[in-house]
């Protein structure tokens, strides 16, 4: 699986890191769910879940690009990816996605 974040207008020579969560985008950054995780292992790192890391040029445009060897599986669901300023801040925006089952190709 491969999942590429493209940004623009964001803030120039930031770091940004986005998350897959499960659940659409709501109200509350919460409302998302958790976040994607290769298999049922309730641990989060990065070779458990689809982190994808991009830092913005100086004209405030970014790309990151995440390739994993697993991908959402039939029962399992990917709905948004969650966009925060480097790895520890608070939400900046939500994207409501609807990604592909391996089940459903």
């Amino acid at each position: 699986m491969s999942v590429t974040l493209d940004l623009t207008g964001v803030r120039p020579r930031q770091m940004y890191r986005a998350y897959v969560h499960v659940d659409s985008c709501g109200a509350v950054p919460s409302s998302t769910g958790e976040r994607l995780r290769n298999g049922p292992s309730p641990d989060s790192y990065e070779a458990n879940e689809v982190w994808i890391e991009a830092t913005a040029d100086s004209d405030g445009n970014a790309t990151g690009t995440v390739d994993k060897y697993w991908g959402i599986a039939a029962n399992q669901h990917a709905n948004s990816v969650v966009l925060h300023l480097g790895d520890s801040a608070p939400v900046k925006a939500c994207v409501t996605v609807p990604f592909q089952r391996l089940a459903e190709w």
